[in-house]
């Protein structure tokens, strides 16, 4: 995790909780495990784009908070993932 206090009172914040939240109920299933034809939770969201690439606070809250930068992971490295490995293929 980074050690900019932006970035770390980002994801501590209610509203990158919610969001979390809301893009998990939305997308239970890991989306790298549906592309290769397996199920598995997600349980885990990252960002497509960065956060700490991010120029300015103002960007950096954009990349956090936009719901297209999220996808869903059942871990930071969906394929050394136990779940993944695990994972019922999809018919």
């Amino acid at each position: 995790m980074s050690r900019d206090k932006n970035y770390q009172r980002l994801l501590n914040s209610k509203r990158w909780r919610q969001l979390r939240a809301w893009k998990l109920e939305r997308n239970p299933i890991c989306e790298l495990c549906e592309a290769e034809g397996k199920v598995s939770a997600a349980v885990d969201v990252h960002h497509i784009d960065p956060i700490e690439g991010s120029m300015s606070l103002q960007e950096m809250e954009a990349r956090c908070f936009n719901p297209n930068n999220l996808p869903d992971y059942a871990s930071y490295l969906a394929h050394e993932c136990p779940q993944c490995k695990a994972g019922v293929k999809l018919d």
